[in-house]
């Protein structure tokens, strides 16, 4: 049997390729053992949880941009880091490591520099982190061809496009907004600032929702940072716009009803949402 250890996390950008790829090694009848190392405190653990995958947390924390007073915690950090990955890397004994983006994949992918590692870059430039994994992968997989200039000429690379979520299945309109509780009749827009939210996507839309909801219904994924503002905004709503304005912190299971409900998406461009809305086939204002 494989035995997999992914490490990835921080957002969902980083997140949900890795998920989409353990949905279709489990969809192949593969027979693997995984293991899905995290960062402490990150978002990725209730994601992860949910799928019932085994997960551990390990320290990290990022270095470039940091100033000078962080620096030395975080360097710390990253130490504890490797030492934690060594001793995941022990016990669990994997055959390979796979990573998909986030800090936590530096001190993992250092402390199994000598074991075989795979990693898919979303975006088309790898952050920082992604860079420094490439030092050590064997295989790197990436999403367009323009992304090849980014690595040295002896690694393997190659051009799959973004790997979507099995569970991600458009559905006719009217069956999606029926079971949202939405108007069949009504233009609908999806207001979404990613997996962690965007403070200023939120903001603009609260100061123009009374006149949006004259004409629309809004869905709208806040981020669990701003989701504590949402109730005194939704109270300046006239009473009969309440129905038309659908706030939530953050989405697990509904995504492909609420894709597959809505005309329009304003959000932000992240290598997610530009992987699954065409999916969906969505006009978006990025």
């Amino acid at each position: 049997m494989l035995r997999l250890l992914v490490a990835a996390g921080g957002t969902g950008g980083g997140v949900y390729p890795a998920l989409a790829v353990l949905g279709a090694l489990v969809a192949s009848s593969e027979s693997a053992d995984v293991l899905w190392v995290g960062g402490e405190g990150g978002m990725e653990a209730s994601i992860v949880g949910r799928s019932g995958i085994q997960y551990q947390a390990i320290p990290a924390a990022g270095l470039h941009g940091v100033g000078p007073l962080a620096l030395p915690g975080n360097l710390l950090r990253m130490a504890r880091g490797i030492r934690a990955s060594r001793r995941i890397l022990r016990d669990f004994q994997p055959d390979v490591l796979f990573f998909t983006g986030g800090y936590v994949g530096v001190p993992m992918s250092f402390a199994g520099r000598r074991l075989p590692q795979a990693m898919y870059v979303p975006d088309i430039e790898p952050a920082l982190a992604l860079r420094w994994i490439s030092r050590w992968a064997d295989s790197i997989v990436v999403t367009t061809d323009e992304s090849r200039a980014y690595y040295a000429g002896d690694k393997a690379v190659e051009v799959v496009g973004y790997p979507t979520r099995t569970a991600l299945i458009p559905l006719p309109k009217p069956e999606a907004r029926q079971a949202l509780g939405l108007s069949e009749d009504m233009p609908t827009v999806l207001v979404f600032g990613g997996s962690r939210g965007a403070r200023s996507i939120n903001e603009a839309l609260w100061k123009c929702l009374p006149v949006l909801l004259e004409q629309m219904q809004v869905i709208h994924i806040t981020g669990q940072l701003d989701w504590p503002r949402v109730e005194a905004e939704a109270a300046a709503i006239k009473p009969q716009q309440q129905a038309r304005y659908r706030p939530y912190p953050y989405v697990h299971d509904d995504m492909a009803k609420i894709f597959s409900a809505v005309d329009l998406v304003v959000s932000r461009a992240g290598a997610a949402v530009l992987g699954e809305y065409p999916l969906f086939g969505l006009p978006a204002i990025l």
